[in-house]
């Protein structure tokens, strides 16, 4: 039989992390503690599965043809929730630009570390995995509610009172973040807003599932459409109000960054080998090209597919898309 589990590891070849995903039905989590877990896989040709990362986010479909393999398949529509935690040095690594809407499908919360000694001795009333495992059976027990609907679909709705709110609140915050940081921000106000839809999605189905009364369904026969409670819907809004602001300050550190930094050192940073394959290639180059120019220049192929994944590393050039490198 398949393998199957709702949760996939980030470090995982692009053909695993897809096949992972099919075999649990198109839906799945990634959850790790080091970021540095998805880079390392984003940087490599074998493991880069941005593009479907990039279409999960939409639930566009995940399409996957590999001749060698013999593997051809499609996840018409994927449901991925992805959750990483990391030091703000490792950012730049993992999103070396901005311009692929990747860094933007991303919700960020920055902590200030506080300068305080925690006791580890402390003793606790209840040990954490109990309390992991007795939220785990109540989101067994609502996962099972919704998958009892089948093809059944119900509708979620905003008030009109609460769309005027949404729009006006995203319209003036657009403005005001363009006009600090440039038209670069605009991409994750956009998505952003679809963040805050889906957030007040969930707290309004999390609410039913705390005040339902187990006497009756869950969804009554006729019910079509869930429409978002008042408390639900601010709750939402100020959620994403302080998101926003850790947001635009992470942007605007990693852009600076990115446009301050210094290429000419960046490129001393790759080996004598590596710097001779690199100034050998044409400014936009495959993976290919990058492979028969190594064999010309007496380097070891092999070797040179590492080399590819440095100069993305080390910002001398961006991943178009699989296979495919611009220097920058």
């Amino acid at each position: 039989p398949v393998d199957r589990s709702p949760v996939i590891a980030a470090n995982s070849s692009a053909s695993a992390a897809y096949l992972a995903l099919k075999a649990n039905d198109g839906w799945g989590i990634m959850f790790e503690t080091e970021a540095s877990a998805l880079t390392q896989s984003l940087l490599s040709d074998y493991g880069n599965y941005s593009t479907g990362l990039l279409a999960a986010f939409h639930h566009e479909p995940i399409k996957m043809n590999r001749v060698r393999d013999k593997i051809r398949f499609e996840i018409e529509n994927p449901r991925l929730a992805l959750a990483l935690t990391c030091t703000k040095g490792q950012l730049p690594k993992l999103f070396p630009t901005f311009e692929d809407g990747f860094a933007n499908r991303f919700l960020f919360y920055g902590l200030n570390r506080k300068l305080v000694w925690i006791n580890p001795f402390k003793q606790i009333d209840k040990p954490l995995d109990e309390i992991y495992e007795e939220l785990g059976q109540k989101s067994l027990e609502l996962y099972h509610l919704m998958k009892a609907l089948g093809d059944r679909r119900i509708q979620f709705l905003l008030t009109g009172e609460q769309i005027a709110q949404f729009n006006d609140f995203f319209s003036e915050l657009l403005m005001e973040q363009f006009a600090m940081l440039g038209d670069g921000i605009s991409s994750f106000i956009f998505r952003l807003g679809l963040s805050t839809f889906r957030i007040s999605m969930t707290l309004a189905l999390l609410r039913r599932y705390s005040e339902w009364d187990r006497t009756k369904p869950f969804f009554e026969p006729d019910e079509q459409a869930m429409v978002c409670g008042e408390k639900d819907f601010r709750i939402a809004m100020t959620i994403m109000n302080t998101l926003v602001n850790h947001t635009a300050t992470i942007y605007a550190d990693l852009a600076k960054d990115d446009e301050g930094a210094d290429k000419s050192k960046e490129l001393s940073k790759l080996q004598p080998t590596e710097r001779r394959l690199f100034e050998a290639l044409s400014d936009t180059f495959t993976s290919e090209e990058a492979r028969n120019t190594a064999i010309t220049l007496g380097i070891n192929p092999e070797t040179a597919r590492g080399y590819t994944s440095h100069f993305v590393k080390y910002k001398v050039a961006l991943r178009i898309k699989n296979g495919v490198y611009q220097k920058v």
